[in-house]
């Protein structure tokens, strides 16, 4: 396998949930229990980009000489005009295509609000794993990441 390209992917809690999310002190099964209900900050992507009308986390390209934790939070102010936090990496995989994804836990930085770049964003949305994981227009690439919340593999 040829690694054809380097992106990265942020998952951000809701504010109201991330509050009362359990601690690392926490059983996995109620870190992973409050994974999946917990809503994550998720878009639909525009009609003319790659995948369209696909749900997927923000997220896209690593430019040369960009870190990644430089290059999501490059790509929320593209997208949705947010800035935000890098809390941590919590996973790596390459897609099917040959991508390697870098995921990366984040959240909101005070003052921050969502404001979508129509010609990537047709559309901007909270939802939990649960109501994901199901879901026909979702970008296939997330289902591996669910399989890893969902096992206990990736505790955020």
């Amino acid at each position: 396998m040829t690694i054809k390209r380097y992106g990265v992917v942020a998952i951000v809690p809701h504010p109201d949930d991330w509050k009362r999310y359990p601690g690392t002190d926490s059983t996995p099964e109620e870190r992973i229990a409050a994974a999946l209900l917990c809503r994550f900050l998720i878009i639909r992507r525009s009609s003319t980009v790659l995948a369209p009308d696909t749900l997927c986390f923000a997220g896209g390209g690593i430019e040369p000489g960009e870190s990644p934790e430089d290059a999501i939070r490059r790509e929320y102010r593209e997208e949705l005009e947010l800035n935000i936090r890098v809390v941590r990496e919590i996973w790596q995989m390459v897609t099917p295509w040959d991508v390697h994804l870098r995921w990366f836990l984040a959240e909101f930085l005070p003052g921050s609000e969502i404001h979508p770049a129509p010609a990537e964003v047709a559309e901007v949305m909270w939802m939990s794993i649960e109501e994901l994981r199901h879901r026909d227009d979702l970008l296939v690439s997330n289902l591996p990441f669910f399989e890893k919340i969902i096992s206990g593999e990736i505790l955020l």
